[in-house]
Order: structure tokens, then sequence, then C-alpha cells
């Protein structure tokens, strides 16, 4: 079913027409998002798409555009398997995001990412010392609720910050 997600670059599939967009596939409305193949998420590529559940992309991602997956209402669970670098506004406006796993393998991450969603705690697949060496920008989390990265060592409380 997820075979339409098998080329290089995925556009902005969604950024364009109506609010509420959805996806289908076969009839079958698309819920659950499993990017294997694709080197880039493009910017706006899922913007406001009203249907999809959970997002994972796979190691072959290696970039997430700005607003790549924002706007997205039903959106609970974003993970990332790869190295990718998140660009700004990867996730911005998904007000029932609440739960999100980063790999230790994420270069950057951009500004405003997680701005207007419900998490408040990141599980990250690596060190607090590898937390930290990411290149984030300072606004990376602002206007976001979150409050702790959970790390393999440890957690980081962000509120101390």
């Amino acid at each position: 079913m997820n075979e339409w997600v098998k080329i290089k670059n995925l556009g902005e599939l969604m950024r364009y027409g109506v609010a509420n967009k959805t996806i289908s596939v076969n009839e079958t409305l698309l819920t659950d998002v499993v990017i294997d193949t694709a080197e880039t998420v493009a910017d706006y590529a899922f913007y406001g798409c009203a249907s999809i559940v959970s997002v994972t992309l796979n190691e072959s991602v290696k970039s997430i555009g700005n607003g790549a997956f924002a706007n997205m209402r039903a959106l609970t669970k974003a993970e990332i398997k790869g190295e990718a670098e998140i660009e700004s506004g990867a996730f911005k406006n998904c007000a029932n995001l609440t739960e999100v796993i980063l790999s230790d393998k994420i270069k950057d991450i951009g500004s405003f990412v997680f701005m207007n969603s419900a998490v408040e705690t990141i599980t990250y697949g690596g060190t607090v010392s590898e937390w930290n060496a990411i290149h984030k920008l300072n606004t990376w989390r602002d206007g976001s609720k979150i409050k702790t990265v959970k790390c393999t060592d440890g957690d980081i409380d962000l509120t101390a910050e």
C-alpha cells in the first residue's frame, strides 16, 4: 500500500488546494505514513493533511523540509529513524502531536519545529552528550510545550535552560 512513497523526493503533495485535505490509496484513507526510500520530504509536502495520525521516516530520509508536516490536526506521533535534518516549522501547528521519537543520528533541528504542538517530551535514541552535540537553532522549541528530552543515559530538563 505504501508503494507510492518509493520515490526519491516527495514534493508539495498537499500544499495547494482546500484545507483539511486527505490522501487515499486504492480508496483506503491513509492514516499512517511510513517513508522508506525517499531522501527528501520537501517543503510543505503533507501540509494540512487531515487524515494522517502517525508518520515514520526511515533511514533513507536525509531532509525534512520547512513545514513538511505542519498544520496536521490528526497527527499524534512522529518518528524519525535516520540522520535527517529537520527544517524550520516541520511539525508546526500539529496541535495533537504528543509523541516524538528521534534517532541518535539527527544532524540539525531548525527553528519553531514543534511550535503549537502538544508534545512535552521528546524521546531521543542517544545520550545526553549526543543530544547536546546536535546543531539546533536557538529557536528550535520556541512556541512549543517541550519540557524534557529523554536520552538513553538520563533526561534533560529544558525548563532549567
